[in-house]
């Protein structure tokens, strides 16, 4: 298997999940604040519904508690509308407009509710769409290797070096190995390949996004990469 050519998805799937549920809990306090605006409740006095929610929202000072009973409000206006904006019901005139801008309200609301997943989501595929681009990139760096000069690295013993915050989210093993100057320093190993052993012979390639590691894969002279064909 190519070096860098997949990415290991069901690790990082994982990894990102948890990564974004402070994203998800930020979302949910946002949704608190944004309850504040009270146009989203401006036109309850003309439906001749007794919810005041928003005289309910500027006496709440906590956020989170705002963001609770907005979920409740808006799940439950979803589900028992005010009299004459019902599903099929046909109401014209003063009353129809504000219906129709009840229900635009509502899908606000709705949005607003939704901030939780949106954060998540929006987090969740930036992260996707990172290691696509670190992995692209770290296997273009791979592929030139044999065009300039080529350092090489053994493997230590023991050859597993701590887990990096870089190395965790992208997916890749952390390898401690010796370079030619006898000087230590930690090498990543694609995620998709099985880890190296003490001892065994490493080539070395510039990653993107650091300039501190470098990428390794065990050292082979038939292969087309390192021959440069």
């Amino acid at each position: 298997m190519r070096p860098f050519a997949s990415i290991p998805r069901r690790v990082l799937l994982r990894r990102y999940a948890l990564v974004c549920l402070p994203l998800a809990l930020l979302g949910f306090y946002a949704s608190g604040v944004a309850t504040l605006d009270e146009t989203l409740f401006e036109n309850e006095r003309f439906l001749g519904t007794e919810r005041n929610d928003a005289q309910m929202y500027r006496e709440n000072k906590s956020n989170v508690s705002r963001a609770l009973n907005h979920f409740a409000f808006t799940l439950r206006d979803w589900a028992r509308p005010p009299e004459g904006c019902e599903e099929n019901s046909v109401a014209g005139g003063y009353r129809g407009a504000q219906c129709a801008a009840f229900e635009a309200r509502l899908g606000r609301r709705f949005f607003i509710v939704g901030y939780p997943l949106w954060f998540f989501l929006g987090g969740f595929f930036a992260l996707m769409l990172w290691v696509k681009l670190f992995y692209q990139i770290a296997s273009r760096n791979l592929q030139t290797l044999g065009r300039g000069k080529q350092e090489f690295a053994r493997v230590t013993n023991p050859p597993l070096a701590p887990m990096e915050a870089l190395a965790w989210l992208s997916g890749c093993h952390p390898v401690s190995v010796e370079l030619a100057s006898g000087q230590q320093t930690t090498a990543f190993v694609a995620g998709n390949l099985a880890r190296p052993l003490a001892g065994e012979r490493m080539l070395l390639f510039p990653l993107p996004f650091t300039t501190r590691r470098r990428g390794a894969v065990l050292f082979a002279p038939h292969m087309a990469i390192v021959a440069g064909e």
